[in-house]
């Protein structure tokens, strides 16, 4: 039972602080620039499979490589995944960069 208040005391409540939505979070980096080039160092599994050549084994051993070695420095080390030689890369370097 709370205590009797004397005549006179004010009665102190707190305000109830509204709920704020949460700050959306800033929109993913895209992985492909001005020039519709997807960058190899940011591109996920899926957006490397929009790449010509490129399905799902491919596109993990690239993510894979890039976890391991860190970003590419130029386009032509794309080169070092296995599975992509000189006539797969010929057919990509166009549609590639590095950012």
């Amino acid at each position: 039972m709370p205590p009797p208040q004397s005549e006179g005391a004010e009665t102190h409540v707190e305000a109830e602080m509204p709920v704020l939505p949460a700050p959306e979070p800033p929109p993913p980096a895209s992985a492909r620039d001005s020039f519709g080039r997807i960058n190899i160092n940011i591109a996920t599994r899926t957006e490397l499979m929009d790449l010509p050549g490129i399905g799902p084994s491919l596109s993990e051993r690239i993510v894979d490589y890039r976890n391991l070695h860190g970003p590419f420095r130029r386009i032509e080390d794309i080169r070092n995944v296995s599975g992509i030689g000189q006539q797969r890369f010929d057919t990509i370097r166009d549609r590639i960069t590095v950012g």
